[in-house]
């Protein structure tokens, strides 16, 4: 039976993002969803990084809980931080700068 997702807990460290995208490929490619790999990558990294950077501030006592599943119309991600958290509602709001290094993930999500 072939894998229908991808369940990880991962430290708090940006080169643990790379080797998941990686599964996270293939994963894909498997489902014959190559055509989708790089929004849902982009997505990934960018959700990745926002929690390992300002979710858990790089804490190396800290963990990222990330999700995949894939669905016969749908595919499902969900990525948990031990931070304290932030009114999300209130940065949809507002327009990421285009030149900006950070601040993009609502907007990427979105």
């Amino acid at each position: 039976m072939m894998q229908r997702g991808i369940v990880r807990q991962l430290p708090s460290d940006p080169a643990a993002v790379e080797p998941l995208c990686i599964d996270l490929a293939q994963l894909l490619q498997q489902h014959c969803l190559a055509q989708h790999l790089f929004s849902i990558e982009l997505v990934a990294r960018e959700l990745l990084n926002n929690a390992i950077f300002h979710g858990n501030q790089q804490s190396p006592l800290k963990q990222v809980d990330f999700a995949l599943t894939i669905g016969r119309r749908w595919i499902r991600m969900a990525i948990t931080d031990q931070g304290t958290g932030y009114n999300w509602r209130q940065l949809q709001r507002t327009l990421a700068d285009p030149e900006a290094t950070s601040g993009r993930g609502i907007a990427i999500t979105r």
